[in-house]
């Protein structure tokens, strides 16, 4: 019995992963939900090459700002 258990509960536990992953995935690319951005529509810039920022300048209100750091060693 308590294998049939477990059994019904890993099928549950997979078919709402894969029922939120389907959710999700076409809320990405209808844009009802989230930002529905691409990568395409997304705006890159460089905004220093070692000055000082101030990140409050550079970020949009209307959606994800992501701040990248790198460095060239």
């Amino acid at each position: 019995m308590k294998v049939i258990i477990g059994i019904f509960v890993v099928l549950a536990l997979a078919i709402a992963g894969f029922a939120g992953f389907i959710a999700f995935d076409s809320s990405t690319e209808s844009g009802a939900g989230g930002a529905g951005l691409r990568a395409s529509d997304a705006l890159v810039a460089t905004i220093s090459h070692g000055e000082r920022v101030e990140f409050r300048d550079h970020v949009n209100n209307e959606g994800l700002t992501l701040f990248d750091f790198t460095a060239d060693w």
